[in-house]
């Protein structure tokens, strides 16, 4: 079948075919070759997910869903774990496409459509303006199915994102610029977050990279735009220049994704409306919040590893503390215990510091300083680390696995999620081998030795950083 034909036979116009300069060297046969394989099957499972969707039927849905993994499998493609409004399929033998499905869960039968009707309105809008760092990719649909050009995205994890932009921030100067201008011509949402599991960590809403990733090509940094269901134009986009909040609201966004980047992202603004000095400042003050958020997910850890000399060639390094370092937490413990001084675990906490005074003053803890120096406070720092050594192996064997065919910064390979609901068993259970804590209530004494542990840890920086209550219970630990 010539490309004619092949152009004849799809309902919808060939993007592939429809601009061959941009459409990164994207072998034709080979595409086409993968369209047509998926193609027979897309019409059947369209009318069969619509028919299972509307009916309700729960059985039928998880079994269609085997029906897609296996019809896709069968031609070497496979559920990528990040999963959203559609599901991934990723070829490694195929690394220049992915094809993309509704989540059979949560179907919306008309997403794909609105995803290649922004496409084709994007990529014109990009080429009109010769954006050179801005990069919507080729997409195509076939039924339930989205045949989607692959970005060369090597680090896509959220921490990874950010770490990439922030050790290579001089390389994407021109991406960001542009996508300031951007978002001043288009309408646009879900681009920021405030109910993610980072959230909590900012004060403002923070980016959504799986939107807008990153990435390095031929020497310079560039940023996608995939999705594009997010984003709108109207005819009268260009009048949005002459509104002054729409710019400042154009700014704000950019500079929440790339802090490092005021001087840039204000230039722009004011190049399109001078009225954006009248909020230069609050443009300063989100600066300022964002700039704190990097610290504390990128920065901080960055510095911890440049320090203990640990790189992507030796990543599964664990900093241990050596004895003179243990001795001198079990130092702290003492004296903080002997004062009662828990402000420094807990510093914004008074009611829980309240509350562990009246606790410890009940049981009278400060009666048995040398049991607790000599012997559980020792005990109870090498249960902590034990406990860290075996989820941080754990976890670097799962992302290091997850990871393989798609290569992550250093940063992500590095961050584990405790469970430190199954470490406070282990310390009572140490703790009732002691004839007074079998006697008394210890919980208290349980959390506050946790925590206070994993505060000297950072301290004496065994450990990089450690955020709890993180997602699903589970403490956010950075090694």
């Amino acid at each position: 079948m010539n490309n004619e034909n092949i152009n004849n036979y799809f309902t919808i116009p060939s993007i592939f075919y429809s601009n061959p300069s941009t459409t990164s060297n994207i072998d034709e046969k080979e595409n086409f070759t993968v369209i047509l394989t998926i193609s027979a099957v897309a019409v059947t499972c369209l009318i069969l997910m619509r028919k299972i969707y509307y009916e309700g039927n729960f059985y039928q849905q998880r079994k269609f869903t085997t029906e897609i993994e296996t019809e896709l499998a069968k031609k070497g493609f496979f559920k990528a774990d990040f999963l959203g409004k559609s599901w991934i399929f990723i070829n490694p033998k195929q690394p220049n496409l992915l094809i993309k499905c509704p989540n059979p869960h949560f179907p919306d039968f008309d997403l794909l459509n609105r995803r290649l009707n922004l496409a084709i309105i994007g990529r014109a809008f990009l080429e009109k303006y010769q954006f050179q760092s801005l990069t919507i990719p080729n997409v195509r649909v076939e039924g339930i199915y989205l045949v989607e050009e692959r970005l060369p995205i090597k680090n896509d994890g959220y921490q990874s994102q950010m770490e990439l932009y922030y050790k290579h921030r001089e390389l994407f100067t021109n991406a960001i610029e542009e996508f300031t201008t951007f978002l001043c011509f288009w309408s646009y949402s879900d681009l920021l977050n405030k109910l993610s599991s980072w959230a909590y960590l900012s004060e403002i809403e923070v980016p959504r990279y799986d939107n807008t990733p990153l990435f390095l090509q031929n020497g310079k940094g560039e940023m996608g735009l995939v999705d594009m269901e997010h984003f709108s134009l109207g005819i009268n986009y260009e009048k949005r220049l002459e509104d002054p909040e729409i710019i400042f609201h154009a700014c704000r966004t950019a500079l929440i994704f790339f802090p490092f980047h005021f001087d840039s992202i204000f230039k722009m603004g004011y190049s399109h409306n001078s009225e954006i000095i009248n909020r230069k400042q609050d443009l300063e003050e989100i600066q300022k919040k964002s700039l704190a958020y990097f610290e504390k997910i990128v920065g901080n850890h960055n510095r911890f590893l440049v320090e203990k000399g640990i790189s992507l060639v030796n990543c599964s390094k664990i900093v241990e503390p050596d004895n003179q370092t243990k001795l001198e937490i079990i130092a702290e413990l003492q004296n903080d215990l002997l004062e009662f001084n828990f402000s420094k675990t807990y510093s914004n906490d008074e009611k829980w510091i309240s509350d562990l005074k009246h606790a410890f003053e009940a049981i009278d803890i400060r009666s048995q300083t040398n049991l607790l120096k000599q012997k559980i406070f020792p005990l109870l720092i090498e249960q902590t680390l034990a406990f860290n050594k075996t989820w941080f192996k754990k976890a670097l064997e799962e992302n290091s696995q997850k990871e393989k065919n798609f290569p992550t910064e250093l940063l992500e390979l590095r961050t584990v999620y405790l469970r430190m609901y199954e470490l406070k068993p282990l310390i009572n259970k140490k703790l009732s081998q002691f004839e007074f804590f079998k006697k008394n209530s210890h919980d208290h004494f349980t959390e506050w030795c946790i925590d206070s542990i994993y505060r000297l840890l950072i301290e004496k920086k065994i450990i990089s950083s450690r955020f709890e209550s993180f997602y699903g219970g589970k403490d956010l630990v950075l090694f």
